[in-house]
């Protein structure tokens, strides 16, 4: 009898959602944090700081 790749067999089940539910939570609270601190955020962000002193414009 072959074995099968386990990977491959997940699926979306009642049994699998309530065994991730810490991965559930931490999703979770990532998405509150970020709805929280969205606001607080400048309106431009600078992408790019050069190692040496200074900063490259906007």
């Amino acid at each position: 009898m072959q074995e099968k790749d386990q990977s491959q067999d997940y699926a979306l089940s009642w049994g699998s959602l309530k065994r991730d539910w810490p991965l559930w939570i931490i999703l979770a609270g990532m998405l509150v944090a970020a709805l929280i601190l969205y606001p607080l955020l400048p309106e431009q962000v600078p992408v790019h700081h050069p190692l040496r002193a200074g900063g490259p414009g906007f």
